[in-house]
């Protein structure tokens, strides 16, 4: 069993690297450098070239306000790079491993979604993401799509890293506290991805289609960010408590409209592959000590 990592310069990317890496597991990482998605002739070079048995698509336009003005490069990566990919699985008989994204729901819910539950984004990153999620469906059986959410990491730009960049400069941070989700550390996503692809190698009844994964429990913005500062203060990271407000979704306003709740349900990946919801608050301890 062989793994091709597109978008492995990514925070997601990175970490599947490592991991695989830590785990002595057969595979070829490329950057959006080595391997432009976007680009039909080389994807199948890269196919040619290392002959994988499985590919995971961690490369994603995935700036949700940046998307809105550059709906053309989003609608490129997110959907016809994940179509073009999905052509050459089908056509090479390859496990296509997409990763996908909360932002696939409007956010209406009371109740954490399921993957049955009718997909309707309100911007154009979920927009695109949910397009591309339809051409791997329409062209091959042979897909898992997992859509997680709020994922952070120590690289790259995410919540986790802005917060503690802000408390450094700021006396006040002004926080969401009306968009509920659940924070997923990209290591335990990576964990999640290596797990189910074992299965793959060895189990003649897998199951393709689409799963959750997410950490656990449900939060908010300020949720978060208030477990971001504590950790971050009684650590070092940080020299002092800045002052959390709560503010309104109208209140901070974006260039995108951002769904207020996209709770997911875990269930089906739990009945499945026996993978359970990660804690993120002990997912970001262990990240912050580390750091």
């Amino acid at each position: 069993m062989k793994i091709l990592i597109t978008g492995s310069e990514g925070q997601l990317g990175t970490q599947i690297e490592k991991y695989c890496k830590l785990k002595d597991i057969p595979h070829t990482a490329l950057t959006k450098r080595t391997l432009d998605i976007t680009n039909k002739d080389q994807i199948l070079q890269a196919i040619k070239r290392h002959k994988p048995n499985v590919i995971i698509n961690a490369a994603a336009f995935t700036n949700v306000d940046l998307a809105e003005t550059h709906e053309k490069l989003s609608h490129a990566v997110n959907t016809l790079g994940v179509k073009y990919l999905a052509e050459f699985c089908h056509d090479f008989s390859i496990l296509l491993v997409h990763i996908s994204t909360d932002f696939v729901f409007n956010g209406n819910s009371k109740i954490p979604y399921s993957e049955n539950d009718l997909t309707d984004p309100i911007n154009i990153y979920g927009k695109t993401k949910n397009k591309g999620e339809e051409a791997i469906r329409n062209i091959t059986n042979k897909h898992i799509i997992v859509r997680t959410s709020w994922v952070f990491s120590s690289e790259g730009d995410n919540f986790v890293n802005t917060i503690i960049k802000l408390a450094r400069k700021n006396d006040q941070l002004d926080i969401v506290d009306d968009q509920y989700g659940t924070p997923t550390s990209a290591d335990s996503i990576a964990k999640a991805l290596v797990k189910i692809i074992k299965k793959y190698e060895v189990d003649n009844n897998f199951e393709f289609g689409t799963y959750h994964f997410s950490g656990y429990p449900e939060c908010t913005w300020f949720d978060f960010a208030e477990k971001i500062i504590k950790i971050s203060y009684e650590n070092g990271l940080i020299s002092s408590l800045p002052k959390l407000r709560r503010v309104t979704s109208e209140d901070y306003k974006t260039i995108s409209p951002k769904p207020k709740y996209t709770v997911l349900s875990c269930e089906k990946i739990n009945k499945a592959f026996s993978i359970q919801s990660s804690k993120w608050k002990k997912d970001l301890y262990k990240q912050l000590i580390q750091n």
